[in-house]
């Protein structure tokens, strides 16, 4: 197994030097903004150390610095982190600039998928809403820390993943230190970051990861007003614009 921690410090040396975080807020979601106008928000995991006392003690520092955040084992400090990385990543700009396509706040990353799956052995970490959509798919593999129903506790990720076609990762494995892993065990597979909290950094991933459906803060008032009233995802999803940026690996898979 190659060193987890290097994805990190890969995405933290892909940041500008000498950018501020002026703002933060921490609740179920963690919220980042910064002295060039940068939002980002990732979805807060109470789980883990608990050791973050004052969250507003991460404002004026460099925005590396709170990025590296991302490395705690605290799990809400480690969004904080990831909310910073995305406030100079998920941007209108660079998903634009990618080719990316774009899916509207109520759009679902899941629909692009529908046909793709028909007939492959798919497996998906988290539990979405959007699996609606991939009912065409020879085997369905849902891992969940919290499972139900028919979903897989997640340590199965270590025993089903690699015999999979198509793999769907959410965004908050970067903050639970579960991604280096996954990317790993999804190899062989098209592998698919998906959700709000995953950093839009294609440059970093490589052919590690094949398409980014992710999103971007388009209405930085209302995020964070809701942000701080402790707003549900259903509610912060008319703050995000979403997409679905492919990438050319040169492979078929």
């Amino acid at each position: 197994m190659s060193n987890p921690w290097r994805l990190y410090d890969d995405l933290v040396d892909a940041l500008p030097v000498g950018v501020r975080v002026e703002d933060c807020v921490l609740s179920r979601f963690a919220m980042v903004s910064t002295s060039v106008g940068g939002y980002g928000l990732a979805l807060a995991d109470r789980a883990g150390r608990r050791t973050l006392r004052d969250p507003e003690s991460v404002v004026g520092r460099d925005l590396r610095s709170v990025a590296s955040l991302a490395k705690s084992w605290d799990f809400e400090l480690a969004a904080l982190g990831v909310a910073a990385m995305n406030s100079w990543f998920n941007t209108e700009q660079r998903v634009v600039d990618a080719g990316a396509t774009l899916i509207g706040a109520d759009g679902d990353s899941f629909v692009v998928h529908a046909q793709r799956v028909a007939g492959r052995r798919v497996g998906v970490v988290g539990h979405f809403a959007g699996l609606r959509h991939l009912t065409a798919a020879d085997e369905l593999i849902v891992l969940e820390r919290d499972p139900h129903g028919d979903d897989y506790p997640d340590p199965a990720c270590e025993y089903l993943l690699a015999g999979c076609d198509e793999v769907f990762i959410t965004g908050t494995a970067v903050a639970n230190k579960t991604l280096p892993r996954l990317l790993e065990l999804a190899a062989d597979a098209r592998t698919v970051l998906v959700g709000p909290s995953t950093p839009f950094a294609p440059e970093v991933y490589g052919s590690r990861v094949d398409e980014i459906g992710g999103a971007w803060v388009a209405d930085a008032n209302l995020a964070g007003r809701l942000a701080r009233m402790g707003a549900s995802m259903r509610s912060m999803k008319q703050v995000f614009t979403r997409f679905n940026a492919s990438f050319d690996h040169g492979a078929n898979r």
